[in-house]
């Protein structure tokens, strides 16, 4: 099969499996968008450290379109158009596709599971950040009812559910990188 085949294949089913995974009941889910899922974000982690970011930032872009249709237009409901456009581009474009990047230190750390884990980190610290930045300017000036800075409301809310996210992302694809070589042009078991 010609290599690019092989990674669009790969890439089609990693982001249907993302998809797969969503479908599963989230261990919690946030009042205004965002959850913690049970390793939704694996198998695009996956094909950005097996295949690099290219392949990565695509299939997470892929999989941000996917989200948005699937449901995440409920969560923009009662935000003016302005905010509207800034959150589908950001909230599901950009920081879906930010996951792709974790493919970034596949070559220059050798130890797998410590480039994935880097990767991954360094991937997700963007997401935060991206998620961060939206939730400042669009949703605490709407929703944030506390005696708080937009600031700092963007921050809790955002971290509640990005880091335990981070977490069980990071298990699961530990796990699948200890017991399988993404390396090579075939997978092998470790």
């Amino acid at each position: 099969m010609n290599t690019n085949t092989r990674k669009l294949t790969e890439s089609a089913l990693m982001v249907a499996l993302a998809t797969v995974l969503c479908l599963i009941p989230p261990i919690y889910t946030m009042p205004r968008g965002g959850s913690v899922t049970w390793f939704s974000c694996v198998p695009i982690i996956l094909i950005a450290y097996r295949h690099g970011v290219k392949w990565g930032l695509a299939s997470g872009l892929t999989f941000g379109l996917i989200q948005l249709l699937a449901g995440g237009l409920v969560y923009l409901q009662g935000i003016d158009l302005t905010g509207t456009v800034f959150s589908i581009i950001a909230d599901f474009l950009i920081t879906f596709t930010i996951l792709g990047l974790s493919g970034l230190f596949r070559k220059a750390i050798k130890n797998q599971p410590i480039a994935l884990g880097v990767g991954t980190s360094i991937a997700f610290a963007l997401r935060f950040i991206n998620h961060f930045l939206v939730g400042m300017v669009v949703y605490a000036p709407l929703f944030n009812e506390e005696a708080i800075s937009n600031a700092m409301f963007s921050f809790l809310y955002n971290i509640t559910y990005l880091a335990p996210e981070l977490l069980v992302t990071l298990i699961g694809a530990t796990a699948v990188i200890l017991t399988v070589d993404l390396t090579g042009p075939k997978l092998t078991r470790r």
